[in-house]
């Protein structure tokens, strides 16, 4: 068991990676025949086809793009805001919003530390990266996001390997989601989706129009979603992550690879007020 999240390296998505790897041809991805949409369509029809989750609204967000992973992003919404607002995020959430906050110098804020405010701009995972669930407060935060008109990044990046998740991204304040496949599939390979509801004129909106990106890895993901469903991980391994987390006294959440424990037996992964237990090792052994 982990502290820190490991990715689920699933054996028979590995092997069809290597083997999509060794049969691609650079022809197959030549920049004048190969097309973005195809991997962006791909990666929508995946994450809409799941018979454990659902998602509301994809319609609302008409600008689409390939993103290296959901850290991308991340990165473009704070620079985006880094100049006029101040970013808000989870002590929970992923370690990158920090990071890109700091970098930038701009003035940020825990969401646990104050009530948000007027000229904030947030960043939140849903599942949520604390609890493999939902954020404790979720309906609150987008009831004050509209009241005082901030936007806000949804992190979809647990969905690949989450069930029982129903993402309304309805609300106006939603201006960006990103998700990406490095979770459920492999994080070598770096794929990832943002979507907003305005064109932004940055790297990542006009590399993927450009098809400047790793075409190679892209062409892999569409083969891999082709082949493995969105319901691919969770039919495979959600009985044993039932079984593992009442073998070692753990509460299941949402997210097949994380587990809540107790103060009692693991004290030792409290992570931001959350006893948040990584079973991805466990989940592994004997596949």
């Amino acid at each position: 068991m982990l502290l820190a999240h490991l990715p689920l390296v699933d054996p028979a998505i590995q092997l069809e990676i290597e083997q999509s790897l060794n049969n691609i041809k650079l022809k197959d991805v030549h920049l004048e025949n190969w097309e973005v949409s195809d991997y962006i369509e791909c990666m929508i029809d995946w994450l809409t086809s799941s018979k454990h989750n659902t998602i509301k609204g994809l319609e609302n967000y008409q600008h689409k793009a390939y993103c290296v992973g959901s850290i991308e992003g991340i990165q473009s919404f704070i620079h985006r805001h880094c100049t006029k607002r101040r970013i808000r995020f989870s002590r929970a959430e992923f370690v990158a919003s920090k990071i890109v906050s700091n970098h930038c110098q701009t003035n940020w804020k825990f969401l646990e530390d104050g009530n948000l405010e007027p000229g904030d701009a947030v960043v939140v995972s849903f599942p949520f990266s604390g609890n493999g669930g939902i954020y404790p407060e979720w309906e609150l935060l987008i009831a004050d996001c509209l009241k005082y008109n901030i936007p806000v990044l949804v992190d979809a990046a647990y969905y690949g390997i989450s069930h029982n998740i129903h993402l309304d991204l309805t609300p106006e304040c939603i201006t960006d989601v990103v998700t990406s496949l490095s979770k459920p599939m492999n994080v070598q390979l770096r794929l990832g989706l943002r979507l907003t509801r305005e064109y932004h004129d940055d790297l990542v909106q006009g590399n993927s129009d450009s098809k400047l990106i790793n075409r190679i890895a892209a062409q892999v993901g569409i083969e891999i979603m082709e082949k493995f469903s969105h319901d691919y991980i969770i039919s495979k391994y959600r009985n044993k992550n039932e079984k593992i987390c009442q073998t070692f006294n753990l509460t299941p959440t949402n997210t097949i690879t994380l587990a809540i424990g107790n103060h009692h037996e693991h004290k030792d992964f409290l992570r931001n007020g959350y006893y948040r237990v990584c079973i991805t090792n466990e989940l592994l052994q004997n596949i």
